[in-house]
């Protein structure tokens, strides 16, 4: 008995839906996605920019930190006029993720045929990665409704049979628009749109192109010179960047020993640079298996060890996802267009091995967030595969729906609930450290010091004898600890980050403190016998 072929292409006469239903539908995830926890160390950082009053304090203060975040021009502006409307609140500054993920969800689901969209749906909805991402004020869900734009845009144009040339218009300037945003939104965002570029003489022939061209030349126009410019600011934002590293740059000695010791270590194979585990833990999270995993914070201290509880669930939803993949594969084989898959497959690796490598090459760390621009594609082959179980085999078809569905949803809602997933708590341990300053308590601060400011804690960089303040001690060395006055308490956040020589922890050792709390992130430390 033979078995159907899957089609690829939609017919560009099908009914479509209505987009504002799928509008609802995605705000309503984006409402419950979002929460009200404490603004982790990225968060802060970018917080500090959003609350200038201006937008020239705005651009001065991001000239001056030289950060990542200069390569996400689109999305700073854009937080730094949101807040202006709605607050600088956690759950305001996650919130301002919501209108970027409907409006993207919702173009890319409509934009395929009916019997489709279910299976479209159901993957992009309830995406375990687009939920984790919605509820982080960083400019991934931004550049992920970009990405989804760009990528129904292109299909769209692929595969309609007949369109109008107003309508060809507007996917045209969606297509455009898509690429600024997704390029705009952070620099990692070029690669997406290298993918795009790479994909267009695979999706359309060279007289359908110079048709394109020529029918709407003002946009194509006006787009390159918009990205030519977003270009140019990328090069100048780099240049920014690399001064910092300049031993010639006052204050930059530092900076300067930290780039060369990790390209020392680099070369002698030490450093933290993308390698097959980190690969796997990017396939890890664009997949959505990570809400059903341990925390990140206990893959940080624990390693392969955090897996070891989760390895039955994490096992299950990984069969599931293995067996949705091999759907798609059976439905792209058992095409006779099946060749026109390999030139956009290409299209959507070469940039990323692109990225992979240059990480390799830099002494970087790739993480799953870097490859954004990549889930449209991926989520296009899971609903394809889904489709493509429910065409072939419809009862099984409707189990293995279920099935993803279910994993999908119970990935998203660990990653909302589940404590294990909660962000670095900076909100408890500032409550901890003024509630110590009220007692006119001598404390140690030794984590970020943004988000202690978002919190409105009084930092002093080092012991000058006022009460009032909190004393950070980020990366002090030994010889300088001994010449404060010995602390009540002492607040540590990641010590291989904020006590990189190990001095504070050292200091623990040989005095006498015992640990008062807790918190996801941290712990306090109270000296035992009290004030000396």
């Amino acid at each position: 008995m033979s078995i159907p072929a899957v089609p690829i292409a939609i017919s560009g006469n099908q009914p479509q839906t209505k987009f504002w239903p799928w509008v609802a539908l995605a705000l309503a995830v984006g409402f419950i996605a979002v929460s009200t926890q404490s603004v982790w160390i990225d968060e802060a950082f970018m917080a500090v920019k959003a609350r200038q009053p201006t937008l020239s304090d705005w651009w001065r203060e991001m000239f001056e930190q030289k950060g990542s975040d200069l390569q996400m021009p689109f999305y700073m502006v854009y937080m730094w006029g949101f807040v202006k409307i709605f607050g600088l609140g956690e759950w305001a500054l996650r919130a301002a993720n919501i209108p970027w993920f409907a409006a993207g969800a919702a173009v890319f689901i409509s934009v395929f045929p009916r019997p489709r969209r279910f299976a479209v749906a159901v993957v992009t909805l309830a995406c375990p990665f687009g939920w984790y991402y919605l509820n982080e004020a960083r400019p991934y869900t931004m550049q992920l409704a970009a990405s989804l734009v760009v990528f129904a845009a292109l299909y769209h144009l692929h595969s309609a049979d007949e369109m109008g040339r107003r309508a060809e218009r507007c996917w045209i300037a969606a297509l455009y628009l898509g690429l600024l945003v997704q390029c705009g939104s952070s620099l990692l965002g070029v690669f997406g749109a290298m993918s795009a570029a790479l994909s267009l003489p695979f999706l359309f022939s060279w007289k359908r192109l110079l048709e394109l061209l020529r029918a709407h030349w003002v946009i194509h126009l006006v787009s390159c010179v918009l990205l030519a410019a977003l270009g140019y600011y990328f090069i100048w934002s780099l240049k920014r960047a690399a001064g910092a590293l300049d031993p010639g740059t006052p204050g930059s000695e530092s900076l300067a020993s930290e780039a060369a010791r990790t390209a020392s270590q680099f070369l002698r194979g030490r450093a933290g640079a993308t390698d097959a585990k980190d690969l796997a833990f990017i396939g890890y999270e664009l997949l959505g298996l990570g809400g059903l995993g341990p925390g990140r914070l206990a893959i940080r201290e624990s390693n392969f060890a955090a897996f070891t509880p989760f390895l039955i669930p994490l096992a299950l939803f990984g069969a599931i996802i293995s067996w949705v993949l091999l759907e798609a594969a059976h439905g792209v084989w058992g095409n006779p267009n099946r060749k026109r898959w390999i030139g956009p497959s290409l299209a959507v690796i070469l940039p990323v091995a692109i990225l992979l490598l240059a990480c390799r090459h830099l002494g970087m760390r790739a993480y799953g967030r870097h490859l954004t621009p990549v889930l449209p594609a991926i989520l296009f082959l899971l609903s394809f595969g889904l489709w493509a179980g429910l065409t072939r085999r419809p009862g099984i078809g409707k189990w293995l729906a279920a099935a993803l569905l279910l994993f999908n949803l119970a990935s998203c809602l660990s990653f909302r609930f589940a404590a294990r997933h909660e962000k670095d708590d900076y909100r408890g341990a500032v409550a901890i450290a003024q509630a110590d300053l009220d007692q006119r308590k001598i404390v140690w601060w030794s984590a970020d010091e943004h988000a202690a400011g978002y919190y409105h804690l009084p930092l002093s960089p080092r012991y000058s004898g006022d009460p009032s303040k909190v004393i950070r001690i980020q990366n002090a060395p030994a010889t300088e600890l001994v010449l404060y006055p010995a602390p009540d308490e002492i607040i540590i956040s990641k010590p291989d980050i904020y006590d990189s020589r190990g001095a504070v922890l050292e200091y623990l050792q040989q005095h006498t403190y015992i640990k008062r709390a807790t918190l996801q992130a941290f712990t306090v430390w109270q000296r035992k016998n009290g004030p000396e």
